[in-house]
């Protein structure tokens, strides 16, 4: 038997009475900046990914993070100093060069694959 409880920050699955041990299953949403900032703060201070874990579960009553995601958060604080997700690059951009020569290619012979018109 298994009993749900909404919760504010994730929704917790916890075993009822089974005789197992303490573990549960939860589904997480993503880190609000105030739990990264704690998290690489937290790990500036202590230096110690076990102790930025206890903290972070004691104050935030959630799983915390992995200490491959403590790393990569608080390197990213010291060399970029803020904790934002980066925009994505999106697509690249074709140069109008590119354009015309396809363009041509494609003037000189309609049927060539746009594939080979851009080799040519």
């Amino acid at each position: 038997m298994v009993l749900i409880l909404p919760n504010k920050v994730s929704l917790k699955v916890i075993p009822l009475l089974t005789g197992r041990g303490p573990e549960f299953t939860e589904f997480t949403e993503m880190a609000t900046g105030v739990e990264r900032a704690f998290v690489a703060l937290e790990f500036h201070s202590t230096r110690s990914v076990i102790t930025v874990q206890r903290n972070f579960r004691t104050r935030f009553h959630k799983h915390p993070p992995d200490p491959k995601t403590i790393s990569r958060w608080y390197n990213q604080l010291v060399t970029t100093g803020c904790l934002c997700k980066g925009k994505s690059p999106g697509r690249p951009r074709v140069s109008q060069e590119t354009v015309e020569r396809v363009r041509a290619c494609f003037q000189r012979s309609p049927q060539k694959s746009t594939r080979r018109a851009n080799n040519s």
